[in-house]
């Protein structure tokens, strides 16, 4: 008997008899497949915000250990800070306080405390002049003030030039009033104040550079001095993995490095969900195709008694026959998956256009190519075949060694 012409018989037979339950097998990779690329290309995107924008990834070092004498922050320790490897950017702060002339609603509410901005630990901006991103980096005399603060409002003052007061100083407790004018360009939420207070006005680096100047007495053309210790440092690591290895080269040379990550709640819940949700759907699927495997077998133990015992009687060793029925399971497994991969990535493609620009449990969707991890495409096109053929095996051991006169004994 032709063993080319008998698998493609069997073949036929099998995807016939059993079309039901591998069109399920295939719906449940597929599903796996769409859920798993669109699912996570919002992760990548939050994932990436948590590297990028976020507190999970920054170390704060105060002037004041309570540990015990700590390093100074200088702008020497600043410079040292930016070689450790892992560091993507040191920003120095401090905060001075101003008062706003002219507007009777701010003036009335007394002193605010310009601070630079750090927007990586620091409320977000919910509101922004016209063709200005929220996340702009504030430049020269641009600022943000807080959309609410004790007594009134900001949203009048979106896109205005307001004059400030500072004091510059003159000698030793002495000071004059000094005033400038700068542009509010945003408005960020001041509903959970942070560590900067709920008057806090956030001020671009230049502007900083000019506040700590006049603090110091010094004129806007001569350098901050090497040994002026600010009071609190904000170190950006490049990623959430580099925190440790950094926090711990700070802590060797003395500084007081604590990490961030465990007093914020930004990590959003998809990240959570997400990593649980890829795992379950793969056993789910994996236990599936066991199952479906030992469905074949058994329903071929009882159908293929015959076949087995002509096959045998025709001069058919064992090994012959067992490698027949596998490379019947395992083309079957094989055509169900690569049928299941091409039908992903299509559905995972749709899903992904479909849901761009929604958000679901803080992490939002982004538009653009959307296929499902490799891993993923692997274990399917791989993993189906290979567990169709583990499910059966038993199955088809026991088929194959069935002796000629046994087999043939079965009622058509």
């Amino acid at each position: 008997m032709n063993g080319k012409a008998l698998l493609r018989r069997n073949i036929h037979e099998t995807l016939t008899r059993f079309a039901s339950i591998l069109i399920a097998l295939a719906v449940g990779a597929v599903l796996l497949l769409a859920v798993s690329g669109a699912m996570g290309r919002a992760v990548s995107r939050s994932a990436s915000a948590l590297d990028n924008s976020s507190a999970l990834s920054v170390l704060r070092l105060d002037s004041v250990d309570p540990r015990g004498p700590a390093e100074p922050l200088t702008g020497t320790s600043i410079a040292a800070m930016r070689r450790i490897p892992g560091v993507q950017d040191v920003k120095p702060s401090a905060q001075f306080g101003i008062s706003v002339v002219g507007d009777p609603g701010l003036s009335a509410a007394g002193a605010f405390w310009a601070t630079p901005r750090v927007p990586w630990v620091q409320p977000r901006v919910t509101v922004a002049v016209p063709g200005i991103p929220t996340d702009h980096a504030l430049a020269d005399d641009e600022v943000y003030l807080p959309d609410t603060h004790p007594g009134t409002t900001s949203t009048s003052l979106l896109g205005k030039r307001i004059t400030i007061q500072y004091t510059k100083a003159t000698g030793p407790s002495q000071g004059e009033a000094v005033e400038a004018t700068v542009h509010v360009i945003g408005l960020f939420d001041n509903s959970m104040p942070g560590a900067d207070g709920e008057t806090a006005v956030y001020v671009s680096d230049s502007l900083f550079r000019t506040l700590l100047s006049a603090q110091l007495g010094l004129t806007q053309t001569r350098p901050i001095p090497d040994g002026y210790a600010y009071p609190t440092v904000y170190v950006k690591a490049s990623s959430t993995d580099r925190v440790a290895p950094v926090q711990s080269a700070l802590v060797r040379m003395g500084f007081n490095a604590q990490s961030l990550a465990a007093q914020t709640q930004e990590l959003p819940g998809v990240l959570r969900l997400v990593s649980r949700l890829d795992d379950v759907l793969g056993a789910v699927l994996l236990l599936f195709c066991v199952g479906v495997g030992l469905s074949l077998g058994g329903t071929w133990s009882a159908l293929r008694r015959w076949d087995v015992g002509l096959l045998a009687s025709l001069g058919w060793s064992r090994a012959r026959i067992l490698g027949s029925y596998t490379s019947e399971i395992f083309i079957i497994g094989l055509a169900v998956g690569l049928g299941s991969a091409v039908l992903g990535c299509l559905v995972s493609q749709a899903l992904g256009l479909a849901l761009s620009g929604h958000e679901l449990l803080g992490a939002t969707f982004s538009g653009g190519l959307v296929l499902p991890p490799p891993l993923w495409l692997i274990a399917v096109l791989v993993g189906i075949p290979l567990a169709l053929m583990v499910g059966s095996v038993a199955r088809l051991l026991r088929l194959a060694s069935l002796a000629p006169d046994v087999a043939l004994r079965r009622r058509d």
